[in-house]
């Protein structure tokens, strides 16, 4: 069953810690596999993708996914409900550290 939807994000001068996607989406059809996609936040350096089992969950994945560009392809999910959220990464100077903004809105994405 086809589903999309899209990520709204509010854009903001400066850095990324204190804004994130406020709605999230997916592409794809009801198999283990999908790109998930959003709008870009501006100063964001990367964006962390949060993907559970229950509703606030991170037991699929929580990790960033090294890329400025605003898309994930999501594939080997078994059949089963996923909760889905994104958070945008925005460095923080030259201290090496990063800053994690809120996170999207979450979104059900039912795998068949």
């Amino acid at each position: 069953m086809p589903f999309s939807d899209d990520f709204v994000v509010h854009r903001h001068r400066g850095t990324a810690n204190h804004i994130g996607p406020t709605q999230t989406g997916s592409t794809g059809g009801g198999s283990g596999s999908f790109t998930l996609t959003w709008n870009e936040v501006f100063g964001a350096t990367d964006y962390v993708v949060e993907i559970g089992t229950t509703s606030n969950g991170t037991d699929i994945m929580n990790a960033a996914i090294g890329s400025t560009t605003p898309s994930y392809n999501v594939t080997g999910l078994s059949a089963g409900t996923y909760y889905i959220r994104v958070r945008s990464v925005a460095a923080m100077g030259g201290t090496g550290t990063a800053n994690v903004g809120p996170a999207s809105s979450e979104i059900t994405r039912v795998v068949s």
